[in-house]
C-alpha cells in the first residue's frame, strides 16, 4: 500500500511540474477574406522541468512543434497542417515561430477549407513536457467582397498644406490584408490599410480606391479628393440615400447645393463626365438600374470652377447587396 502511495504522490508531482503547467496564448477569433494572407500570432511558454519517481528533475527542451485542424489534443496520427519533423508540409502554412516561446503560424492563400479550429502542440524530450493548448483559435473565411474607403476628413474637400488619412476597411481583419491603392485607376507604391497624403497641394487631387491584391472584385467604390489652391464658390452634391450604394428599382434624389439660393441658379448635371438633359438643383433617378451607376457631377453654366466633387453611385441588381464594415 506504501508503494502504492508513493506512487500517485510521484504522479501527482508530474502532473503540476509537467502537462499542467505550460500555457498557449491564442489570438481572438480571426476573420480571412478568401485568397488573402493572414497571420496567427501565438506564443507558449514550456514547463521548465519535471520530476521523475526517483526524485530526479529532468530539465525541459522543446523538441517538436505542431499545428493542426478540428483536433483537441493534435497528437499521434492526428493530421497537421504543419509539422517541425515533417519534410512534407503544405507550403501555404509557414511557421513563423520556434521551439522556445513563439508559436506564429501563417496561412497564404487562405480557402474555405482553413475555416477551423487550429490548436498548436509542443513535445518535449521527456512526456511530462508535452502539452496542447485545446482553446485554440478560430478561423472564418469569406469570399472576397468590395472594400470602403473612410476618412480622417468629413469630406473630400481640403485646403493645401493639410493632410488627410485614407482607410480601407472591410468586414475581415483588414490589418493583415494585402491592400493596394489607386488614384484616378493608376497603382500607388503606398500598400497596407491605411493611405496617409500630406501636406496636400492641387496635385493630390483626384479620386482614389483600394483593393485586395487577390482580386479586382474586391475594389472600393471611388473616394473623392479635392485640394484647393484658392477657395473658390465649390458646388457640393447631397443625396436622399445616407450613401451611394442602391438597390435596382430603388429611386434617389441628389440635390445640387452652394453657399447661395441655388433655385435661382442654372445648374448642369453630368455622369461619368458626360452632360445629361436634366438641370435644376435636383436630379430625380429612379426606378434604378445597374446602368445608372457612375460619378455624378454637377455646376453652374457660368464656370468650370463651380463643378462639385464627383458622388459616387453604385446600383446592385436586386437580389445582391455588398457586405462593408465601418
Amino acid at each position: 500500500m506504501a508503494v502504492w502511495d508513493k506512487k500517485i504522490l510521484w504522479g501527482f508531482m508530474l502532473m503540476l511540474a509537467g502537462a499542467g503547467g505550460y500555457i498557449v496564448n491564442y489570438p481572438h477569433p480571426v476573420c480571412a477574406v478568401k485568397g488573402s494572407t493572414v497571420t496567427l500570432l501565438c506564443s507558449f511558454t514550456p514547463v521548465k522541468s519535471v520530476i521523475r519517481e526517483n526524485g530526479r528533475e529532468v530539465p525541459i527542451v522543446i523538441v517538436r512543434v505542431v499545428w493542426c485542424q478540428n483536433h483537441e489534443i493534435c497528437q499521434g496520427t492526428t493530421p497537421s497542417v504543419y509539422d517541425s519533423e515533417s519534410t512534407n508540409n503544405d507550403p501555404r502554412y509557414k511557421y513563423l515561430g520556434d521551439k522556445k516561446g513563439n508559436c506564429t503560424l501563417q496561412i497564404t492563400d487562405i480557402q474555405k477549407s482553413d475555416e477551423a479550429t487550429f490548436r498548436f502542440r509542443m513535445e518535449a524530450n521527456d512526456t511530462g513536457g508535452h502539452g496542447t493548448g485545446r482553446s485554440g483559435v478560430k478561423v472564418r473565411v469569406i469570399d472576397p467582397v468590395r472594400m470602403k474607403i473612410n476618412s480622417s476628413s468629413a469630406d473630400g474637400e481640403m485646403r493645401r498644406g493639410e493632410s488627410v488619412t485614407l482607410y480601407c476597411t472591410a468586414v475581415c481583419t483588414i490589418h493583415q490584408l494585402e491592400v493596394t491603392w489607386f488614384k484616378d485607376n493608376h497603382a500607388l507604391s503606398e500598400s497596407g490599410p491605411a493611405l496617409q497624403l500630406g501636406p496636400l497641394t492641387a496635385k493630390d487631387s483626384g479620386n482614389y480606391t483600394c483593393g485586395l491584391r487577390t482580386g479586382t472584385r474586391t475594389v472600393s467604390l471611388p473616394y473623392s479628393l479635392h485640394v484647393e489652391d484658392e477657395d473658390p464658390v465649390r458646388m457640393k452634391i447631397n443625396s436622399s440615400s445616407a450613401d451611394g450604394e442602391m438597390r435596382g428599382g430603388e429611386s434617389v434624389t441628389l440635390y445640387c447645393t452652394a453657399v447661395c439660393t441655388i433655385h435661382q441658379l442654372e445648374v448642369t448635371w453630368f455622369k461619368d463626365n458626360h452632360a445629361l438633359s436634366e438641370s435644376g438643383p435636383a436630379l430625380q433617378l429612379g426606378p434604378l438600374t445597374a446602368k445608372d451607376s457612375g460619378n455624378y457631377i454637377c455646376g453652374l453654366r457660368t464656370g468650370t470652377r463651380t463643378v462639385s466633387l464627383p458622388y459616387s453611385l453604385h446600383v446592385e441588381a436586386e437580389g445582391l447587396s455588398d457586405q462593408f464594415s465601418l
